[in-house]
């Protein structure tokens, strides 16, 4: 898992600005998305309303490319990531994620 910070600028299909991308291959992002739904109540805390479902939103929005595929995290749960896997150089803001197939 890899951390990559640049400003990508507002994306129309995310809805949102991306600050950076965090590489990974599958079985990181199957065990990333279950870290977040066994902890999806700190997700809501830090957030301050319901995060959780918006990250599950966020998941069924793809992006396919020729060698995998990106999904928008939210900077909520973009954190709880950066602080579980103890990923270096994280900056601020949203995130999206690049899933290596």
């Amino acid at each position: 898992m890899k951390i990559v910070n640049y400003s990508r600028g507002y994306n129309s299909i995310f809805d949102c600005s991306i600050h950076g991308t965090i590489k990974m291959t599958k079985p990181e992002y199957k065990k990333a998305v279950a870290y977040i739904v066994k902890n999806k109540k700190q997700l809501d805390l830090n957030g301050g309303y319901p995060m959780f479902k918006t990250f599950c939103d966020d998941t069924q929005r793809i992006i396919w490319s020729y060698n995998g595929f990106y999904i928008n995290v939210r900077d909520t749960a973009t954190k709880m990531l950066v602080k579980h896997y103890k990923l270096d150089n994280y900056k601020r803001g949203n995130y999206q994620l690049f899933v290596n197939c």
